[in-house]
């Protein structure tokens, strides 16, 4: 007779192999879990590093307008001049520019 793990979805001969294949199954799940939820809070923890980043920058350049009037950034290379452009108007993406 053979015994099915519903857990696994496979057929063992004996119902120690079973059991001891389920364990495995449910270690290698937690694991699996326990790497998830770790990677999860990296890349929370990164993303509010980011925002912050970011925000930090556009303070620092509302500061400068607010000083000088003006923020003018050169750019030689004529690829990363539209990268540029795009990445500072917000709906640069939108428009498909």
């Amino acid at each position: 007779m053979k015994i099915y793990s519903e857990l696994t979805r496979q057929e063992y001969p004996t119902v120690e192999a079973c059991l001891a294949d389920e364990e495995l199954f449910k270690k290698k799940k937690a694991e699996e879990e326990a790497k998830r939820k770790e990677l999860a809070e990296t890349r929370k923890a990164r993303a509010k590093e980011v925002e912050d980043a970011y925000r930090h920058a556009n303070e620092l350049l509302n500061a400068f307008v607010k000083d000088y009037g003006s923020f003018h950034m050169s750019i030689n290379e004529p690829h990363a001049r539209e990268a540029a452009w795009l990445n500072m108007w917000p709906f640069g993406g939108f428009f498909g520019l």
